[in-house]
């Protein structure tokens, strides 16, 4: 995700992406968010979920750990979580799987029509980028990578 839209999550939720300062060796916030720019608006309100949700439960440690895309799966870990952290993040890895990772317009798992076919290459795509990048809808779904 681009820095223009990197810098109002970190002023909007610090608490949450702490770890953006922290080394590789106690966690992945350090790279960023490692999606498109697309998924701004879906990370922003699983933010404000999970923020409101640690300011009701004061003993609950808020804390992203990574954030990428991994194969068109959105990976959001936390330090610790609860069914209810992940619950909301669930939700927000389905709605994922129908946002375009560029646009944030609709979108579908989609592959690159030529050259790599290993799923880690795989990516959700509105036709137009798909079109654009020389991908191609996958017409099964994938289970999500481990």
């Amino acid at each position: 995700m681009n820095d223009a839209l990197t810098q109002p999550l970190y002023d909007e939720f610090p608490v949450l992406y702490a770890g953006r300062i922290k080394p590789a060796s106690d966690s992945s916030m350090c790279w960023g968010f490692q999606c498109g720019d697309g998924w701004f608006a879906l990370l922003r309100e699983l933010s404000m979920h999970l923020t409101d949700y640690a300011r009701e439960e004061t003993s609950f440690h808020l804390e992203a750990v990574g954030v990428k895309a991994k194969a068109g799966y959105l990976r959001f870990e936390l330090a610790f979580g609860t069914d209810w952290t992940e619950a909301c993040i669930e939700a927000a890895r389905r709605r994922a799987r129908e946002t375009c990772e560029a646009t944030g317009k609709p979108g579908a798992l989609c592959r690159p029509a030529r050259g790599s076919r290993h799923a880690w290459a795989y990516r959700v795509l509105c036709d137009e980028k798909a079109n654009e990048l020389g991908y191609s809808k996958v017409m099964r779904d994938l289970s999500p990578p481990n």
